[in-house]
This record gives C-alpha cells, structure tokens and sequence, in this order.
C-alpha cells in the first residue's frame, strides 16, 4: 500500500459545505472541487445549515468526534472555537485590507475574528503568495503555520483550435466595487472598434451601495453591444468561456482569481489589472494594466490592441492555456490532505478504523458530480 492510501486511510474530516449549495462564485466553487477530490484521499463527513444552530450542533458533534480534523474553506468561527484541530483556508485578507470595498458585517466580523481564528487554528492554507505575505504582516505570529496552495480550474480539457469564436469581450465575477466593473465598460465603450464587438458581463450581484447599482445600471443600460447575463450554470459559463475572445477582469485586490485560470484555460487571451495575486496566477501570460486613474485608459489601449491583432489573441491564447493546465484540484487536494495529515497527526488523531470514504448522513444531496450525504444541522 502507498503511503497515499495510508494517509487517506487514517484520516477522517469535518467539513464545512455550506457554500457549495447556493448560486457559487468564487468560495462556493473552491468548496465544490475541493472536496469533492479530498475524498480520495481522507474520509469527509460533510456538514451543512444555517444559523446559529448550524454552529452549534456542528461543533458539539466535532468534540464527541475526538479523532477527526475540521476542515473549515471560510468561516472563521469554528477555528476560533476548535483550535489547533482546524485548518482554516484563508482566500483573502480583502475585509481588513480595503475594508471600504466591503460590507459592515463583513469588516466587522474579520476584526473580531480573524487574528483569533488564524491564531488557535492548528494549519491555515492560503491561494497565493500575495495572501501569505498579507496575511503574515497582518499576523506574524501564524508565519511557521501558513502554506500556500494554488487553487485548481475545472477547464481542464481545453477548446478545439477549430471553434469558431465570436466577437466578444467577456468578464466574469460578482458585481461588487473591488471588481472595477465600471472601469471595464467605460473602456469597452472608448474602444474604437467597440462597435463590431460586445462585452458580456456574467456574474450575481453582489454588495454594491444604492449609489453604485445606479451607476452599473446606467452603464449598461442603452447600449445593446453590453449584455448582462447575471449568475449562469456551470454549462452556460462554459458556452460563454468558449465562444469569446477576449477576457478582462481589472480586480482591485484578489486572493485566486479562478476566473481568469479558467479563462487562460479556456485559450481566451486575458486582460488583467496588476494586483499582486493576479500576476502571481497570470505569471505574464496575460497583458497587464495599472490600477489607479489610468485604469479606464491603459485598459482601452489593451482591449483595442487585442481587437486589431488576431495572432496576438492566438499567441495569448496558447500560452494561456499552458499556463492553466498548471492548475490541477486532484493537486491542490492532495496538498490540503496533507496538511490536514499533519494537523490531525499533531493532534494525536488517529481514525484508521473509518477508512477512506465519505460519511452518509442522513439525506441525499447532490454537489455537482460527486454525490453523498450530509450531516445537516437542520432535522
């Protein structure tokens, strides 16, 4: 037997799943994949709810579970309250960085919370080596703690050479103010070539105030060239993914970027802004533009240069797809088995007697291709 199944063999996992059963974006997709492929190598028992009680139940079945690890892909208060038997995943620092781009709840949630929870969990795992440096001069003591783990792309089997593309610039990601969304259609609309193309926005809406949902809603509103799909399922963002040719995403400030590894993988040339964890993921496959109040005009010079030139949308589209096959959740999910091998090993668990497999309890639910029950909070 390899040491994989031996790893896989001893270990059994709490895991939080809460946010893979609404309309996923970022996080909800990262908990999708990530534990749908740990299950080859750790057994999951899956926990999901809402509320308070969520937490509560949780926790309590956690502590008369002595053997097993906490898997916790965003909240913070089951690390808060577990300690060294959780390992926290950390996609950003964004609420304490720019917390002006956030929500109140959010900002205050991550003050209360986040130097205690990375401070008592017992392994945190971070995308990017933008969001270990931020998150270790924002906490030093966690340094010898924090391991950094490329996230994985779903695009893993790229588009035939032959697909006929249209003439569309496309940009995917929640509609919320750190996404400069209206940096790109003011762009979009400068572009002297704009008129024999459009620009397709795909994503939910997020936190934005009264005063910048007017602003996007005028913006896109009277110019048929600037279509917004809101959230789309898997198969209609694949269409989308497919079918452009050209991707811009001007992010402030981003842990990942998933959208734009799976745009590169997709063979779509990328426009992105020069936010630390986007060239960190891009690693120059992709043309770069500042952030600040050149935005709007380095980013019509990008898109017009890409709309002029076809054998640079090939050439970008090449290497990105390169780029991202890089990106692999089979991989990402054995190095976050390993990481939880080594908290519950710390720990003293041991659950050799559970096998690898996932818990079944008590109802069935269905999470993308992978199918297995849940324990709930809510009975």
């Amino acid at each position: 037997m390899g040491e994989r199944s031996l790893v896989a063999a001893r270990l059994r996992v709490h895991a939080d799943v809460r946010k893979a059963f609404a309309e996923k974006t970022g996080v909800g997709h990262y908990v999708a994949n990530v534990v749908e492929n740990l299950c080859r190598h750790v057994e999951i028992r899956a926990v999901h709810g809402k509320g308070v009680g969520f937490h509560l139940r949780t926790l309590v079945t956690f502590w008369l579970d002595r053997n097993a690890v906490y898997f916790s892909p965003e909240s913070l208060v089951a690390p808060t309250v577990l300690g060294r038997r959780a390992v926290l995943v950390i996609h950003d620092l964004t609420p304490v960085l720019i917390p002006h781009r956030h929500t109140r709840r959010n900002r205050l949630f991550h003050l209360l919370l986040l130097k205690i929870a990375t401070r008592r969990a017992g392994g945190i795992i971070v995308p990017t080596a933008r969001v270990r440096d931020d998150l270790v001069r924002y906490q030093p003591a966690v340094s010898q703690k924090v391991r950094v783990i490329h996230e994985g792309n779903r695009m893993e089997i790229p588009p035939s050479p032959d697909r006929i593309r249209s003439q569309s610039v496309l940009y995917v990601g929640t509609i919320e103010p750190r996404k400069n969304v209206p940096a790109l259609i003011r762009a979009f609309v400068s572009v002297p070539l704009g008129e024999m193309w459009t620009l397709d926005i795909v994503g939910r809406m997020g936190w934005v105030s009264a005063d910048e949902d007017a602003e996007f809603r005028s913006l896109i509103s009277g110019d048929n060239r600037i279509v917004y799909h809101g959230y789309l399922s898997d198969a209609d963002l694949s269409e989308r993914l497919n079918s452009a040719s050209i991707f811009c995403y001007l992010s402030e400030s981003e842990g990942f970027g998933l959208p734009v590894v799976e745009a590169m993988s997709s063979g779509l040339p990328c426009v992105i802004s020069d936010d630390p964890a986007l060239l960190e993921v891009a690693d120059g496959h992709a043309l770069v533009v500042r952030r600040g109040p050149k935005i709007v005009e380095e980013t019509t010079a990008a898109l017009t240069a890409l709309m002029e030139d076809s054998a640079l949308r090939t050439e970008l589209g090449i290497r990105g797809i390169r780029r991202g096959s890089a990106f692999s959740w089979s991989s990402h999910a054995r190095q976050v088995a390993e990481v939880l091998e080594e908290v519950g090993s710390a720990t003293g668990g041991d659950s050799s007697r559970f096998g690898n497999k996932v818990q079944m309890v008590p109802r069935r639910r269905s999470l993308g291709s992978l199918r297995w029950s849940h324990s709930s909070s809510r009975r």
